[in-house]
């Protein structure tokens, strides 16, 4: 099985890149990478089914995710964005099921979230700086600073790369 796809470093995602993606039919799959690859299996429409019937994503999210592709009336970034919302939806769902720090890193996270952002509404972003021009990172900074300013009980948590 592949270790990645053409969409898995495209910053402009598109619906040409999903629905392309089977898992090969056999009964052990040996995956070499630890690259996102399930975002391309979960925007694939006929894994639908059996991502709700093994509850990997919320049943809502995935109708929502098939009547989009269907949907001529919405724009393709909207039809793209539902069907990411799946991926990050199995993703999620996994890591919390899987992926289970040691106590004394949960202790550490849980006192920094506690003293950071109890009580206010946490907003988080990743930038990714070779992506991104001078001109995008201040019109992102901007629009940071007026949310600070704008918006009640919000802490913002930037991560970068």
């Amino acid at each position: 099985m592949p270790s990645w796809s053409g969409s898995s470093w495209s910053a402009v995602k598109r619906l040409g890149f999903f629905n392309s993606y089977s898992l090969p039919n056999a009964a052990r799959l040996k995956y070499q990478s630890n690259s996102a690859f399930f975002f391309d299996l979960c925007t694939n429409a006929k894994y639908f089914q059996k991502i709700i019937d093994y509850n990997l994503s919320n049943s809502y999210t995935v109708l929502r995710a098939n009547k989009s592709l269907h949907n001529s009336s919405i724009s393709e970034d909207e039809r793209v964005e539902s069907l990411l919302k799946v991926g990050f939806d199995v993703g999620t769902r996994l890591l919390r099921k899987f992926w289970k720090p040691k106590s004394w890193i949960q202790k550490v996270v849980n006192g920094y979230v506690n003293n950071r952002f109890n009580g206010y509404f946490m907003i988080g972003f990743h930038l990714r700086y070779q992506y991104l021009s001078d001109t995008d990172v201040m019109q992102f900074s901007k629009c940071a600073l007026e949310i600070e300013k704008n918006v009640k009980n919000v802490t913002l948590f930037e991560k970068s790369i």
